[in-house]
């Protein structure tokens, strides 16, 4: 007897994913840190004079490029 795998379809990309950059609605995303890098985040986006939500929101932007039209996407997030 020969076992055969079965494998799943793989499944379509969720809505969220397919969302339109221009898109200017806001959603908030819990977010767990280690205290050491919560104290480090806050400490680099102080020097910097930002928050550590501004600091976050460059960072998001730098990896995805920003939306269009966004002060993120004009000076690539700096």
């Amino acid at each position: 007897m020969i076992a055969t795998a079965m494998v799943a379809p793989t499944p379509a990309p969720p809505a969220a994913l397919e969302c339109n950059r221009s898109d200017q609605e806001v959603v908030e995303l819990p977010l767990l840190l280690p205290r050491w890098q919560a104290e480090v985040l806050e400490a680099a986006a102080t020097r910097r004079g930002m928050t550590t939500g501004q600091i976050l929101r460059r960072v998001i932007g730098d990896l995805f490029g920003g939306a269009p039209g966004s002060p993120e996407a004009s000076t690539n997030g700096r």
